[in-house]
């Protein structure tokens, strides 16, 4: 009996996988691992998004966002305010799946579609000075984002100009004049 118990839990130990999921979170489990991310064939913005949907479905839930990024990539073969409605219908269909949260959801959308930053908020530019070099680089990152969304999916170039233009290198004069 004790060698059945033993070679049950050594069977256990030895199936499960662990892994990181796309936030960064560790799980532990011992069921179906999931699939890698496969190319989206799709050329056309709104077969793309049902053929990123069905892969999704797949067990390729923690792939969400390559399937968002490249569907804006997509969307960017022909920019326009016409690519708006169905990626923001995608990101609320993810939402309603549970791929992704209702707050990650809102940031996505400010994100990569907004040209104002959410990387900074005034009422905490105290604090912002311990952290001033990871803020910039925040503010990088989520500068590239609105390229992508505003300026290349969208074809919103002067939303992506007042972004970079105005709220971005304001932001950046702030911080550095403020806390250097």
């Amino acid at each position: 009996m004790k060698t059945l118990i033993v070679s049950f839990i050594l069977l256990a130990t030895f199936s499960a996988q662990a892994f990181f999921v796309e936030d960064g979170e560790f799980v532990l489990f011992s069921g179906p691992k999931f699939k890698s991310y496969e190319e989206i064939n799709n050329y056309n913005l709104e077969s793309a998004i049902e053929e990123a949907k069905e892969k999704l479905f797949e067990r390729r839930q923690n792939l969400f966002f390559k399937y968002f990024e490249r569907l804006l990539e997509i969307a960017a073969q022909d920019p326009g305010l016409h690519n708006l409605q169905p990626l923001l219908a995608f990101i609320d269909w993810a939402s309603r799946e549970s791929l992704i949260s209702q707050a990650r959801t809102q940031m996505i959308r400010y994100e990569y579609f907004h040209y104002e930053f959410i990387s900074y908020q005034e009422s905490m530019l105290s604090e912002a000075c311990d952290q001033v070099d990871d803020l910039l680089s925040q503010l990088k990152i989520e500068l590239s984002k609105k390229q992508m969304g505003l300026k290349k999916a969208l074809g919103q170039e002067d939303k992506y100009i007042m972004a970079e233009n105005v709220n971005y290198w304001q932001l950046v004069q702030l911080l550095e004049d403020y806390c250097r």
